[in-house]
């Protein structure tokens, strides 16, 4: 609805009462500007376009009048903008550097619990290593949202082979899931001569090398590899994804062939956001 014009003829025709009004008029109008934003844009247009009609009617009317059209047209550009601002909440956030992993519980691929949970790595704290493990972080009320950001470091210890078939015929594999949906199911490989699935999928047509997108490959082994300078690797995890529900649910888990001495793994400062936008 465009009430500029009309405003304007109704403005003229009754300006005997309005004389008077100069600030005031400006200040009611502010007043009612919830009722008034739906029309400043055109209404600014309308008194720029009838100015010098209403010079006329005294200056001090004039300005008053169209700084407060201004500040309405102002005001519904503002209402507008407001709503596509993307809001982020972190959620949670934890490094183990007081030796707790908070919200997080792991258990073996037998179904016993793990205690421990933290151990020292590289001069800070892990949280590993796990081999043949589900770990799962839980976040039970989350505030209204419609997306989740995670990101979080994750470590490969010692001989992990990525693509190399073992025993019984599959290769190594680590996965992440959210609220049950694979984010992620992949491999990785310290050993220079095996490629690996990371950062695709496991089963992708072309394998990475060895390594590949790592944050860091100059870290010591965890046992098997432990007197290696570059017996770990360290890459850096992160990805957004659509999610609207109350309670976030982080699973990881693999399949790893070998013991926890020749292959494992940890994370660390993991992070997560929920998103609205």
């Amino acid at each position: 609805m465009h009430l500029g014009l009309p405003l304007i003829h109704s403005i003229k025709h009754h300006f005997g009462r309005l004389q008077g009004f100069g600030s005031n008029f400006a200040k009611a109008m502010l007043n009612d500007s919830s009722r008034l934003q739906g029309f400043g844009y055109n209404f600014v247009k309308a008194m720029l376009n009838e100015s010098s009609r209403l010079q006329g009617f005294g200056s001090n009317f004039v300005s008053a009048t169209l700084y407060a059209a201004l500040l309405l047209s102002a005001g519904t550009l503002l209402v507008g903008c407001k709503k596509n601002i993307t809001v982020r909440q972190e959620v949670y956030r934890e490094d183990a550097e007081n030796g707790i992993a908070r919200n997080m519980l792991a258990t073996t691929g037998s179904g016993y619990s793990i205690n421990q949970l933290v151990r020292p790595f590289g001069g800070s704290n892990v949280i590993g290593n796990f081999n043949n493990t589900v770990l799962t972080i839980s976040i039970d009320t989350l505030p209204p949202h419609n997306m989740i950001y995670l990101s979080m470091d994750f470590y490969t210890h010692d001989k992990w082979e990525g693509n190399r078939v073992g025993l019984p015929g599959i290769v190594d594999v680590w996965n992440i899931r959210i609220n049950g949906q694979y984010q992620l199911s992949t491999n990785f490989s310290n050993v220079a001569e095996q490629g690996q699935a990371y950062p695709e999928w496991i089963g992708s047509s072309v394998p990475a090398p060895a390594r590949s997108n790592a944050a860091d490959t100059q870290l010591p082994g965890f046992c098997l590899w432990d007197n290696r300078s570059n017996g770990s690797t360290r890459y850096r995890i992160a990805f957004s994804r659509p999610h609207t529900e109350g309670k976030l649910l982080v699973q990881m888990n693999d399949a790893l062939q070998g013991s926890s001495c020749e292959k494992s793994w940890s994370i660390d400062n993991v992070y997560i956001e929920a998103i609205t936008n």
